[in-house]
C-alpha cells in the first residue's frame, strides 16, 4: 500500500501496461501466471476443507478476485483523497479487518 500510494503513476502503469495497444503477449501471460497462484491456493483450500467455513464455498476465481481486488481499490481511494485524513495503515487494517470478519462484525 505504501507504494500504490506514494507512486501512483507506477501502480496505474503496473495494471494498464498489458491493456496498452501493441502490448507484448507476456505480459498477459505474466499476470494470467500472477493470478492462478492465488485461485489454485483457494481451490485446493477449498477442495481440502481447510476454509470450509471461513471463506463461503464457490468459485474461486469470484473469492480471489474479490480478495485481490480490495488493495487496488483501497490504493485508488487513498490516491484520490477519499480517505481523507485516516491514516493508510489504519484504514488498510480495517478494511482487511472487516473483509476477514465481515461486515456485520462488532468493531474492535
Amino acid at each position: 500500500m505504501r507504494f500504490a500510494s506514494r507512486q501512483p503513476a507506477l501502480l496505474d502503469i503496473v495494471f494498464t501496461s498489458l491493456h496498452r495497444p501493441g502490448a507484448d503477449p507476456s505480459l498477459r501471460q505474466a499476470n494470467d501466471r500472477a493470478f492462478a497462484a492465488p485461485i489454485a491456493l483457494i481451490a485446493d483450500a477449498q477442495r481440502d476443507g481447510e476454509i470450509g467455513g471461513e471463506i463461503v464455498a464457490g468459485d474461486p476465481d469470484r473469492v480471489s478476485m474479490t480478495v485481490l481486488a480490495t488493495p487496488q481499490g483501497l490504493a485508488w481511494l487513498a490516491n484520490s483523497s477519499v480517505i481523507g485524513d485516516r491514516p493508510i495503515d489504519t484504514f488498510v487494517a480495517k478494511t482487511i479487518e472487516t473483509l476477514t470478519n465481515g461486515p456485520r462484525s462488532a468493531p474492535s
